[in-house]
């Protein structure tokens, strides 16, 4: 799976009514998969970078604009950073096991989450901020 992101507007736009589906994307994991909400603030974000090394994980943007970046190598080797802008309806899909944090355009950042619940890790390069995992 590569990183990817979706218009939910713009593939709804796509759609026959009676029925019609678009395939957006595929999601692995390897285990128990939580779903939640989250409002994640523009000054908690400096820094932070996590990876889901349980599988994939699905954003939903409900609100606010950011730019992802997302870290396509492995842990052992940097592969190349893609920047990926987002805004409110796009779906973000994060493969496993890739690094990514987010720049915010907006004060804060309105996410429909579904991640997997274990195999997560989260670090900053800023000491003044908190991983929230």
């Amino acid at each position: 799976m590569k990183p990817a992101v979706f218009s939910i507007t713009q593939e709804l736009a796509t759609l026959v009514p009676g029925g019609d589906f678009r395939l957006l994307d595929h999601h692995l994991a390897d285990g128990p998969v939580m779903a939640g909400v989250i409002r994640i603030d523009a000054e908690s974000v400096k820094g932070f970078w996590e990876r889901h090394d349980g599988g994939d994980e699905i954003l939903v943007i409900l609100g606010g604009c950011a730019t992802f970046t997302i870290r396509t190598g492995t842990i052992r080797t940097h592969g190349e950073d893609m920047q990926l802008e987002v805004g409110p309806g796009d779906v973000l899909c994060v493969p496993r096991g890739m690094a990514h944090n987010a720049v915010l355009h907006t004060p804060a950042l309105d996410i429909l989450f579904f991640t997997p619940r274990d195999g997560s890790s989260a670090w900053t390069g800023d000491p003044s901020v908190t991983p929230r995992h």
